[in-house]
């Protein structure tokens, strides 16, 4: 669902790589267990904010009331991030793999090897600030080789399922909100307990002739990882137009997805 709007602000990352020549990105060792066992747990992590201006990520240092905790417990206290959430107490039913990968569904299909596995899934927090609207885990980078500039986004869900499960798409390829996107095939295999679901988004554009979405590809890929780099980032749901392109089709599809979540929790 919030991948909508990653799809959208992975353009800015290309406008900074690309106007000033300069890579944004680290590369913090060694990649933490992507099964992450029964229990979803996080304790005093630093949470960040993302500068467009210089693509780099500030340090959040402030309080921030969780305002959806799904199910678990935890906060924000002087920038650090602190959740607990054992066995969730309502699962969804294979159907929810769909609302994780909406796109491969929208334009592939999703299979699911065991059609009665109970899952949920955390693919943000909604927070009560006066700036930031929710809270997720990922990483930006970005660089560029000659006229050719590349922005990625590494999207983390956290998928729990009640018994172990293969969860496969198939590829797909077309013109989606402000570019051409193609997705890769993938089969990903989760165990019992909770899942780190990596869904990465690159975009390549040819800025030898400017700057302009007609010459950008966005690809997408899904696999079970956990990058090291990722953050715990604040954010905002994006409203700006993108130059003369609206991206109110892509905030319809992310409104109506994020509505099919609260009736759902609310169950």
């Amino acid at each position: 669902m919030k991948n909508l709007t990653k799809i959208i602000g992975i353009i800015a990352i290309i406008a900074i790589v690309g106007l000033t020549m300069a890579a944004c990105g680290d590369d913090d060792g060694a990649e933490p267990p992507a099964h992450l066992g029964s229990t979803l747990n996080f304790n005093n992590e630093q949470t960040y904010t993302y500068n467009e201006e210089t693509g780099k990520y500030d340090s959040f240092n402030s309080n921030v009331t969780i305002s959806s905790l799904m199910g678990g417990t935890g906060n924000i206290t002087g920038g650090k991030f602190t959740y607990n959430l054992a066995t969730p107490t309502s699962l969804n039913d294979s159907e929810g793999f769909e609302e994780v990968f909406f796109l491969y569904d929208l334009f592939g299909e999703i299979t699911v090897s065991d059609p009665d596995v109970g899952m949920f899934y955390i693919d943000y927090f909604s927070v009560s600030h006066t700036t930031y609207e929710y809270l997720s885990k990922e990483t930006r980078s970005g660089k560029v080789n000659g006229n050719i500039v590349t922005g990625t986004i590494e999207d983390i869900t956290y998928v729990y399922v009640d018994r172990d499960v293969t969860v496969t798409g198939t590829a797909f390829s077309d013109f989606f909100i402000i570019c051409d996107m193609e997705g890769s095939a993938f089969s990903i295999s989760l165990k019992e307990g909770w899942n780190t679901v990596c869904i990465t988004s690159v975009s390549i554009m040819d800025i030898s002739t400017g700057f302009s979405l007609e010459n950008m590809v966005q690809h997408m890929s899904v696999d079970v990882k956990n990058p090291a780099s990722a953050r715990w980032t604040l954010d905002t749901w994006s409203s700006e137009p993108l130059g003369s392109i609206s991206i109110a089709p892509a905030l319809n599809i992310l409104n109506s997805q994020r509505a099919l979540k609260s009736a759902r929790l609310a169950q």
